[in-house]
Parts: structure tokens; sequence; C-alpha cells
């Protein structure tokens, strides 16, 4: 029997995986390698803070 293909999901900036429909799509399909890439640019900015990376590193704890 073939195997399902592996599915990607890209977590951009929306961590959730409750009432994360692309996930939920992705599992229905097959076995979900969850990628998040971390880019500078987006915690450079001004309204950004210390307190949004400790958030996002969390949730991607939880994530794992």
């Amino acid at each position: 029997m073939a195997q399902a293909p592996l599915q990607v999901v890209w977590f951009k900036r929306d961590l959730r995986i409750h009432d994360h429909a692309p996930l939920a799509n992705a599992a229905a399909a097959g076995p979900v390698l969850p990628l998040f890439a971390i880019e500078p640019g987006q915690w450079q900015t001004p309204d950004s803070a210390l307190r949004h990376w400790q958030f996002a590193a969390d949730s991607l704890v939880d994530l794992a």
C-alpha cells in the first residue's frame, strides 16, 4: 500500500493549532511537517517587542 505524502504546513504568523484550517486539512490528508521560518525583518519592525518574540517562542514549544 502506498504511503500518504508528507503535508507541509507553513506557519507564517498564525501559530494557532486548534482552529487552523490548513493544518486540519493537511492532517486529514496524511503526515504533517509544520514549518516556521524566523524572519529577522519581521522582528525588526518598530511595532515588534520582546514579548511578541517570547509569545512566538512559547507557541513553537507548544507546537512541538
